[in-house]
C-alpha cells in the first residue's frame, strides 16, 4: 500500500509493508520529505515571480509632460501658462517630481491537506479528507496487520504535521498544522482523529512596516 497526501502545493508520500523498517524511521523521513517539498516549491515559485517582475520593470515607460509657450508677432497670440503660488513668502518655494515603484509581495502557506492512495491502477486512484482517513485505511489495507498499518501511517502524519516545529514560516517559527481528537469511527469505536489546528494564523511584515495576515 503507498498512499500520499498533499496540500496547497505541498506533497507527502507513505508507504507501509511487511519489511518495513521502525515507524519511527519512516516518520522522520516522511518529516524530511515534506519540509524539502514545500521549500523546493516556495523557491521556483519566487524565481518565477522574480522574472515577471523583471519582465515587467524592462517594459515600463516613463512619460514627462512639458509645457510649451508660443509667441507671435501678429495681432493674435497663443500662449499656455501655468501659474503656481507660493504660500510662504518668506521661504523659497521647492518642487519635487517623483516617481512610483511597485513592490511585488508572493505569500505561499498550507491550508489543508487530503491523502491519496492509488494501487498503480489508475483506476484505484482516490483523494480522501483527513476525517476519511480510517475508512480509507481500513478499506485498502485488509490484511491481518491492517491495524499495525493504519498506526504507521498516522505515525508518519504526526510527526510531520502535529510536531510544534513541524511546519515553518518565512522566518523558521514553528507551527503544528494538526492536531488529534477523539471522534467517532465508522467501525461504532472512538479513535483519534486528524483535524486542523483552530486559529491557525500568522502575519508577515514588509521593510515599509506594512502587514499581511494569513489564516489557514
Amino acid at each position: 500500500m503507498s498512499a500520499s497526501a498533499s496540500g496547497g502545493f505541498f506533497g507527502i508520500n507513505f508507504s507501509a509493508s511487511a519489511n518495513h523498517s521502525s515507524a519511527s524511521e519512516s516518520a522522520v523521513a516522511a518529516n524530511q520529505s515534506t519540509a524539502a517539498g514545500r521549500s523546493t516549491n516556495v523557491k521556483n515559485l519566487s524565481n518565477a515571480m522574480a522574472k515577471h517582475v523583471q519582465n515587467s520593470n524592462s517594459n515600463r515607460e516613463v512619460t514627462i509632460n512639458s509645457n510649451t509657450q508660443d509667441s507671435y508677432t501678429e495681432s493674435v497670440e497663443t500662449g499656455i501658462v501655468r501659474e503656481l503660488a507660493n504660500p510662504n513668502q518668506s521661504r523659497v518655494l521647492n518642487f519635487v517630481f517623483r516617481q512610483l515603484l511597485q513592490e511585488y509581495v508572493t505569500l505561499t502557506y498550507l491550508a489543508d491537506l487530503k491523502v491519496a492512495f492509488s494501487n498503480g491502477h489508475p483506476e484505484s486512484f482516490r483523494i480522501v479528507s483527513l476525517a476519511e482517513l480510517d475508512l480509507l485505511l481500513y478499506e485498502v489495507l485488509n490484511t491481518s496487520n491492517t491495524a499495525t498499518y493504519v498506526e504507521e501511517v498516522k505515525e508518519m502524519l504526526r510527526c510531520a504535521y502535529t510536531l510544534p516545529d513541524s511546519v515553518t514560516n518565512y522566518n523558521g517559527e514553528g507551527f503544528a498544522f494538526l492536531q488529534e481528537v477523539d471522534a467517532p469511527t465508522f467501525r461504532c469505536t472512538t479513535t483519534q482523529r486528524f483535524v486542523k489546528t483552530t486559529n491557525l494564523s500568522d502575519t508577515y511584515s514588509t521593510d515599509g512596516g506594512v502587514k499581511i495576515s494569513v489564516r489557514a
